[in-house]
């Protein structure tokens, strides 16, 4: 009897990794890059990897705030509206759809559908909106004024040259961030731009950012610009949090270890808060199976200091631990039933 569950105990471990190894036909090609703090200390951050938005309380609660939503980045307005993406594929039509949505205090989602021309989810105190058009030929830096006129702020023929409006050519731009100063800092494949209010595009910290490490082309993600002229970087592929400094010197100021890379970043009244997922590594296996620690969030403080806020772990991770006690419990059975056969033989 003891034996049989035994065999039952091992054919329910089975059974829950085959589950959470279902949906890695759902794997991102990216993890997210959005996180958010709003007014209130409430801090927001997207999950690619199981379609959620998480919020931290300012008590330090995480929270599910929303569920069955694809997005990479999330922005705050100044009124406190939550806006993000949803990107999921349309079998019917066989295309990509790209929607937008916004989450109020009210704690009510509303469904924006498709943007609009020149609208993206980074906005303006005075409520303008940029965003980007591209095709295989072009790549155009975009706003979208309240009254509905788009023009072209930077960029038209796809490529790399900095310069002035329409000269300046991007490659592909995919994280954006509006500076303290005004100017729009976007992440351009490999390299960080920074485009003026006049359309003027430079790039900093090189091209590649930093440099080609171990002769590995740097993969990065989120970014985020401070009062003081620092740009900050999630440089994924190398795993640290970069500095762009004011004289374009580039310096590393958290590296995450092994087991987390970094994928976003934002900063508010000096202090840094940083998204983190773990690295392309045997242990995705495990996230994707849903079993053990897959994103968190840590907080740099003005002096240094490192503090972890939250970690999100996957949902099969208690199921398969209650396995584990179980199998655990059986086989204790059995040495005990084994040594009192023994026993019973001796006698």
């Amino acid at each position: 009897m003891v034996v049989r569950c035994w065999r039952i105990g091992w054919l329910a471990v089975l059974l829950l990794c085959w589950q959470g190894v279902a949906p890695w036909r759902g794997v991102s090609a990216h993890p997210a890059w959005g996180i958010r703090v709003s007014a209130e200390g409430e801090i927001f951050f997207a999950d690619v990897e199981r379609n959620r938005v998480w919020k931290i309380s300012r008590r330090g609660t995480l929270i599910p705030l929303l569920k069955g939503k694809h997005s990479h980045d999330l922005w705050l307005d100044q009124a406190g509206n939550l806006f993000g993406e949803h990107v999921y594929w349309d079998a019917a039509n066989e295309r990509w759809v790209n929607s937008r949505w916004r989450f109020n205090d009210d704690e009510k989602l509303v469904e924006l559908g498709a943007p609009q021309r020149g609208a993206g989810l980074t906005r303006d105190a005075v409520g303008n909106q940029f965003g980007v058009e591209s095709d295989a030929q072009t790549v155009r830096l975009l706003k979208r004024a309240p009254n509905g006129q788009v023009t072209t702020i930077a960029g038209n023929a796809r490529g790399y040259a900095d310069g002035p409006g329409e000269q300046a050519r991007f490659t592909l731009i995919e994280a954006m961030e509006l500076g303290q100063d005004g100017a729009l800092y976007v992440r351009d494949k490999v390299c960080i731009r920074r485009v003026a209010l006049d359309g003027s595009v430079v790039t900093l910290g090189g091209n590649p950012l930093a440099g080609v490490a171990r002769g590995e082309h740097p993969r990065i993600l989120g970014l985020a610009a401070d009062a003081r002229g620092n740009v900050f970087v999630a440089d994924t592929e190398q795993g640290v949090v970069r500095r762009i400094g004011p004289d374009n010197r580039v310096t590393t100021v958290l590296a995450t270890g092994w087991f987390w890379t970094p994928t976003g970043v934002t900063v508010v009244n000096d202090e840094l808060y940083v998204l983190e997922n773990l690295p392309e590594s045997p242990l995705m296996l495990l996230a994707v199976s849903g079993i053990g620690p897959y994103i968190r969030v840590q907080k740099i403080a003005a002096d240094g200091s490192v503090r972890t806020l939250a970690t999100v772990w996957g949902p099969t991770t208690r199921l398969l631990l209650g396995a584990a006690i179980l199998l655990g419990a059986l086989f204790a059975l059995w040495r005990l039933r084994r040594r009192e056969g023994h026993r019973e033989l001796a006698v």
